[in-house]
Formats: C-alpha cells, structure tokens, sequence
C-alpha cells in the first residue's frame, strides 16, 4: 500500500522528526484548537495542472538526473524503482512497471536504478536512499517533490494511477521536502479577510527573522485542481474566511489562524505552533 508522508519521511532519512497527534496542542488565542496532525500522502487529483518550468527540480548528475530533468519538460511525473541484490520481489514490481509504462505513458515518465550504482549517487544522495528499504517505488512530480512511495512491494498500476499529485500539492510537498515552513494561505472568491491575511503572510516570509526558511502558498478552497491538497487538510470548500495553515517539515500541519491576522500575530502563532514541540524536538511518545 501507499505509505503516508509521515513514513516516507522516515523511508528517505529525513532527519527532521515530526510530531503525533497525541501530546501536542496548538490552542492559543486567535487560532484554531486543531491539534499538530501528519500532512497524508498524496491523493490522486481530479485534474493535475502544469508545473512551470521554474518550478524544475535542481539538476542532478547521472540517469536519474537526466530523467527527472526530462520529467520537468514533459510536465509528467516521474516513477522510479530503486532495488538493491536482485530478487523475487524486484522482478515482481519491474513486471508491474513494464505493464504500467503501456498504461500510463501520457502522465508518467520511468527509471530504475540499483543504489549502489556510482554514477546514480547523486540522486540516492538527493532523496536519502542510501539505507531505504528496498525495492522502493518512488512517484516523483515534476517539480521533484516526492509525492508518493511504495515500500517493499508489488503495487498494482491502478495504486500508480493514483498516486499522482496535482500543481499545488506538488508545490507545498517540494517546500517541506527543502525543510522549508510554509503558510499555506486558503482564500478565494467568498472568503472574508483576504487581503489582511495575505499581506500577514507575505509580510512575514519577508521579514529578515524569516531568513530563506518560511514561504507562501496561495490556494482557493473551491480550486477543483487542487481537491488533493485541500481534502487532505479538511478545508471545507465554503469555508467563510481566509485562513493561514501552518506546515512544518517533514509534513505536519501545526496549526490555523483563520480571518484578519497581523504580521505580529501570525509571527507568534508560528512561534506557538514551533514551540509546541518543545526545545527538544518531537519523538515517537509525542513532544518533549
């Protein structure tokens, strides 16, 4: 089966460690009293959009490299098999991936390399896969953002037709794979505040405390291309008011502050959503 982000965080190496739901609390004033909860994976959407060419993943050396960077081109995501020694269950998931290039040539791009092959180190460097689990099915959006993994197994190409992700998803995913916070602002043609939460947004990614760590990401909550994205973090498409959601690497959901906000505000709600975790970080019994 398709793993969340959560594990594939832990799958790539991923050495931010993320909070569970139990334990960690993002009630504070001017906020929602949702608790810090895992982005899940990606889920297919209804009608994946281009991703710009600016939005290309960095060049990488090798095979791997080159077919993400044709990947890019084509607007296609790109499915890799990552194997190690040969063995039954390789020789299974490469039957399903010949059967799935027939079936999904139009959407998807495919490679497969061995993670001890040299000249594909800095792909395997890239995305962590020096010690993953192996054979690793990796789906791969144009941008370079892993969107979707299969973890020792023989997937159907029905689970490969699904495990697409459209423009946005891509976009927030690729942000918290470059362990980037993102406020991912939720406002369209009926929500009330749009203009006050926007400006809070862009104010504090450009303030200098922000330094290259925190982006923005615009979606409308009635925007059918990215129902992905918006199912996986319950946004109700007739959501009343702009809302900021605050996204921190791996892929956590730390909190919202919906209507008008400030940069003031928004900067200590962030501070309360990274804070919940505690100096220490977060482990697997919950924030310490």
């Amino acid at each position: 089966m398709q793993v969340t982000l959560r594990c594939l965080a832990l799958i790539l190496g991923v050495a931010l460690i993320l909070c569970v739901p139990t334990g960690c609390n993002t009630a504070r004033a001017g906020t929602s009293d949702a608790p810090v909860s895992p982005l899940p994976a990606a889920q297919p959407a209804s009608s994946p959009e281009t991703v710009a060419e600016a939005d290309a993943p960095a060049a990488l050396a090798g095979p791997a490299g080159a077919a993400l960077e044709q990947a890019a081109r084509d607007d296609k995501h790109l499915i890799v098999l990552v194997y190690g020694a040969p063995d039954d269950l390789t020789t299974k998931v490469r039957a399903v991936l010949a059967e799935a290039r027939k079936a999904l040539s139009a959407q998807a791009l495919f490679h497969e390399l061995k993670v001890d092959d040299e000249r594909e180190a800095a792909f395997v460097a890239r995305y962590r896969l020096a010690d993953a689990p192996l054979p690793l099915t990796l789906v791969i959006a144009p941008n370079g953002a892993v969107v979707n993994a299969f973890v020792r197994e023989a997937m159907k190409v029905d689970e490969l037709r699904s495990a697409f992700a459209s423009r946005k998803y891509a976009e927030v995913l690729k942000l918290l794979q470059d362990r980037k916070l993102v406020l991912l602002c939720v406002q369209g043609a009926h929500t009330k505040h749009n203009d006050a939460s926007l400006t809070a947004a862009k104010a504090v990614v450009g303030d200098e405390k922000a330094g290259d760590n925190i982006r923005w990401v615009q979606v409308a909550p009635e925007d059918e291309s990215s129902r992905d994205l918006l199912t996986q973090l319950e946004v109700d498409p007739k959501v009343s008011e702009a809302t900021i959601h605050i996204l921190v690497p791996p892929a956590t959901l730390a909190g919202r502050v919906p209507g008008a906000t400030t940069k003031d505000e928004l900067w200590q709600a962030i501070a309360s959503s990274v804070s919940s975790c505690g100096a220490g970080g977060c482990g697997p019994g919950g924030c310490g």
